[in-house]
Order: C-alpha cells, then structure tokens, then sequence
C-alpha cells in the first residue's frame, strides 16, 4: 500500500505514526495505515486516499459497463475515508443514469468475503452437473484428479 503514493520515509518524518509502526515491527500493513488516517496521520490520510481513488476509478468503469445496483467492499480495515472516497469518484466518474439507484457499502462479510466467495465458486462447480457426474458414484470428490481438467 505504500508505494501507491510513494515511499513511507522515517528520515523525512512524512509520517509519524507509520514510523513508529516500522520501527515496532519493521512492516506497514493495510491496517497500520487505516488506524494512521483514522489518528490523523496526513501521509496514511494520503495513501489511504489515492487508494480509494485508484479502486474508484476501476470501478467507475464496471459501473458504466454493467450498471450494478449494489456494490460491496471490503474495507474493514481502513475505515469510512476509503469508502468515501470511492463513493465520490465513482458518482464523479460514472453516467448518472447508472448511478442513480447505486449503492456502495461495505461487505457484510468482512475481510473473509473473496475466501468465502471462492469457496461458493468451488462448491458450485462440484455440484454442477457435469462435475457431480464424475465422483457422485465413489461418495466423495477427493482423490479424483480429473475434476480439475
């Protein structure tokens, strides 16, 4: 998360709190900056912010494209200022035609969202019909390779 804005640099004192997060544990995490922006910390406030800007922009365009009607993230770990932020330039970057009943919210599911979304992904595919054919008769999918194929 640090190189999307630039460096985090101790010696220019950019950020308080971020460097004494390195030199606690020698690593910044997405969480580190997310509890920096909420204390107030402008350089995690910037990273978090062009972070969100970023993810925006990419979303403004599956916006136009495919015109959802909801949109979940999951940003447990940085807080209100991401999502903010991607909500402003999503409806600043998107036709207002397909905005006009969109909501961007945060995932119900937390961080665990993408882990429990492949593991729907994986059940759907050994329960479809074709996948369900090839081990249905031994009781069980473990052990048969030929599922992957």
């Amino acid at each position: 998360l640090p190189s999307l804005a630039g460096p985090v640099s101790r010696e220019a004192g950019e950020s308080p709190f971020l460097s004494k997060v390195l030199e606690a544990g020698g690593e910044i995490t997405a969480a580190d900056v997310g509890r920096g922006a909420i204390f107030g910390d402008q350089r995690a406030v910037e990273l978090v912010t062009e972070s969100a800007r970023l993810v925006g922009e990419t979303l403004s365009q599956l916006v136009n494209f495919f015109n959802p009607s909801l949109i979940l993230l999951a940003v447990t770990e940085i807080g209100d200022l991401y999502l903010a932020v991607v909500r402003q330039v999503v409806i600043s970057r998107s036709l207002p035609l397909a905005t006009r009943a969109l909501l961007i919210d945060r995932s119900p599911l937390g961080s665990t969202a993408g882990l429990k979304g492949a593991a729907f992904m994986v059940v759907d595919e050994l329960l479809s019909r074709e996948r369900l054919a090839l081990w249905i008769n031994h009781g069980s999918p473990v052990g048969h390779p030929e599922l992957a194929g």
